[in-house]
């Protein structure tokens, strides 16, 4: 495949401005082997066996993620090759329990997930009904990034009671990182699920690098503090029967990520920003005009120019007498430089005189 087979490959490529090969990496059975205790949970609340359990993924990559769930136990996995954003605006979402997907990271696709995970969370509590919980597997560092906090604002604001709230509500409130806590996390139900060690992803197209980042696991959408609680209390069970370093732990909030070692800083930041082509183009086009506006305003002579340039009298003084009368009271403000140092940089813009009385 090469970039030409993008679209046909992946239908929602295009539709959120991302259309990277970069985006499509298969899931390991590990990473849903983490998140099994978790599901089992979800099944057991809702009275049905694990088989029954409605697991939904709308970023179709090749479908091995159906043949690792399905080994785990769960039969019902829908995950097909449409066009997610498509069957948004037709009303075609299938009918799920659960979302666990590893969505595309290009482009606007990770923020148009959250907003419509948001829209899903607040048509469900205002009608009363079930909330479908969310397990989102993303590079680490997303959990810094401006529109996942804004995201955690809203859903928090949600269950708070506060059903009117949208995602153009958060963005108006969260323009910066500042003005969001470091609790957000635990007021929108949500955690994290770290691996001892990083998933090694596969990547859908031969030749295609191994994918860069650490990935975790981002959990919410519970319908209730007891069953996010609940969901916990099963991971840790289990961590505590396997071997040490085998199985992933949770973390309740971003600074405890960050204390972890996983949400890395500026550096991973920024190479991001470079493997998005979106975000690629975007500093690129900033570069360019940056550069624009530096040849059109005129060039300001730089210090070493400025050295050049002395002031010193231009008229004969006496050499000899010039220390007493620099030294009257009349003089006191004259410019040493200009009489006696090696002459003024400043011309008439020297706040002392260069003129002796």
């Amino acid at each position: 495949a090469d970039e030409s087979t993008l679209a046909a490959e992946w239908p929602w490529s295009k539709d959120a401005g991302g259309e990277d090969f970069g985006d499509h990496f298969e899931t390991p059975k590990r990473a849903y082997r983490d998140i099994k205790p978790v599901l089992r949970k979800e099944a057991q609340r809702r009275e049905i066996e694990e088989s029954a359990l409605r697991l939904y993924d709308p970023y179709f990559c090749r479908g091995a993620m159906v043949t690792h769930l399905n080994s785990l136990g769960f039969a019902n996995v829908i995950n097909a090759k449409r066009d997610f954003y498509a069957d948004i605006a037709a009303d075609r979402v299938p009918a799920h329990d659960v979302l666990v997907t590893n969505p595309p990271y290009s482009g606007e696709h990770k923020a148009k997930l959250f907003a419509w995970l948001l829209e899903q969370h607040r048509a469900a509590l205002k009608a009363g009904g079930d909330c479908r919980p969310f397990m989102l597997l993303l590079p680490a560092w997303t959990a810094k990034w401006l529109p996942w906090r804004t995201f955690l604002w809203a859903m928090a604001r949600l269950r708070s009671g506060k059903l009117d709230t949208t995602i153009e509500d958060a963005m108006e409130k969260a323009k910066k990182l500042s003005n969001l806590s470091d609790q957000l996390e635990v007021n929108a139900g949500v955690f994290y699920l770290a691996p001892e060690t990083k998933y090694e992803y596969e990547a859908a197209v031969a030749a295609r690098e191994e994918a860069p980042f650490f990935g975790v696991w981002f959990c919410g959408g519970f319908p209730d503090n007891a069953t996010r609680e609940a969901a916990v209390a099963a991971i840790e069970k289990r961590a505590s029967k396997e071997e040490k370093g085998t199985t992933a732990c949770v973390i309740p909030t971003l600074r405890a990520l960050v204390e972890a070692g996983h949400a890395v800083g500026v550096e991973q930041e920024r190479f991001e920003a470079l493997m998005d082509p979106a975000k690629r183009k975007r500093r690129d086009e900033g570069i360019a005009k940056l550069e624009d506006a530096r040849k059109q305003k005129p060039r300001k002579r730089n210090y070493e120019e400025r050295k050049k340039e002395k002031y010193v009298p231009k008229d004969a003084i006496d050499a000899q007498s010039l220390p007493a009368r620099l030294q009257e009271d009349d003089n006191e403000k004259c410019c040493r430089h200009y009489f006696v140092g090696e002459g003024c940089t400043l011309g008439a813009k020297c706040r002392f005189s260069h003129t002796l009385q």
